[in-house]
């Protein structure tokens, strides 16, 4: 709104000959003009986590630093109105900021930043205690990691008398030989000792893309057979919705499909109308603009069907009326 109303500077001083007394100084545009540079900061953060395609956690962290560094900076402006405004964002950001261990592991389980751009953001929100901030947050992850191996562990021993019921002798399979290179690959593999995000870790980054050309989700489920226990992490962390904007949509858009008209549909229809929906809806999105063009066309000459059918339905309508009142008037003998 500030924005626009930046656009349209020049038409406010022809208000006063109009009778408007309150019309803004220089002064006020300026401080306009300061607020909305430094608020467009908020709203390509917004644009970005309100997505309703469900964007992944990893995203949330490089915001969130980019604004704790900005409050910083803000802070330190000459101008009061600007710093007494910093003041009442600080108080509530810092509410958040302490809890952030997760969105810092969602972080690190995306292949393009892992811990350099944690290392790239507490050098300089803790330029001070850098080495500290990065060892709490690796130890964080560790203990992660190691609590959902013993899951996995504990999970694999429940089976395991079951898998040893079933399976065949070795002496009818015939692979002594392929067991005996099972164990000298264990022997010979230096990495038998790590954990699936220390070697995880040890891996150089992967190039940087644009966010809405990597799918991150994607590259862990093929890499599920390198990292077994640290693909289960990331399938659970990386889930996990960074805003309500998504399921709310998926609720209004449930309220349009079930109405007062068409209130009996089996939870299989529901579900089969709300996902295609949304599936092509998604592919139409990232269509080409000429395929948009076409479908505003197509959306279009609907709604002049749309018209034209309400139209002949109206005047069928009419007709019958008008047939009924000719019977009622019409003599019965």
């Amino acid at each position: 709104m500030l924005q626009t109303a930046v656009e349209y500077k020049t038409v406010f001083p022809a208000l006063k000959t109009r009778g408007f007394k309150d019309v803004p100084s220089e002064q006020d545009w300026n401080l306009v003009v300061e607020i909305a540079e430094k608020l467009q900061l908020f709203f390509k953060a917004t644009e970005l986590l309100s997505d309703t395609k469900y964007p992944t956690a990893n995203l949330l962290f490089p915001k969130i630093c980019q604004i704790k560094l900005a409050i910083c900076k803000w802070l330190q402006s000459d101008i009061s109105e600007v710093v007494e405004m910093t003041k009442k964002m600080e108080e509530k950001f810092e509410k958040y900021w302490g809890v952030i261990g997760t969105v810092v592991v969602a972080t690190i389980l995306d292949p393009q930043y892992k811990l350099k751009l944690i290392e790239f953001y507490f050098k300089q929100v803790y330029p001070r205690r850098v080495a500290l901030e990065v060892d709490r947050v690796k130890k964080f992850a560790y203990d992660l990691v190691k609590e959902y191996s013993s899951c996995a562990i504990s999970h694999a021993f429940k089976n395991s008398s079951l898998i040893e019921s079933t399976r065949p002798s070795d002496n009818d399979l015939g692979d002594d030989d392929m067991d005996a290179y099972d164990a000298f690959v264990s022997g010979s593999n230096k990495d038998t000792d790590k954990s699936d995000l220390e070697r995880y870790l040890d891996e150089t980054v992967l190039p940087r893309v644009n966010d809405k050309e990597f799918d991150v989700l994607y590259w862990w489920k093929t890499s599920e057979m390198k990292y077994p226990t640290l693909y289960k992490v990331a399938r659970d962390i990386l889930a996990i919705p960074v805003s309500t904007v998504a399921s709310e949509s998926a609720f209004s858009t449930g309220g349009r499909i079930v109405s007062p008209h068409r209130n009996r549909l089996h939870s299989n229809t529901l579900e089969a109308l709300m996902c295609g929906r949304d599936w092509l809806w998604s592919e139409l999105r990232d269509a080409p603009s000429t395929l948009e063009d076409d479908i505003d066309v197509d959306e279009e000459s609907c709604h002049d069907s749309d018209i034209e059918f309400t139209t002949h339905q109206t005047d069928d309508t009419n007709t019958r009326r008008g047939r009924a009142a000719r019977t009622r008037s019409s003599p019965l003998f």
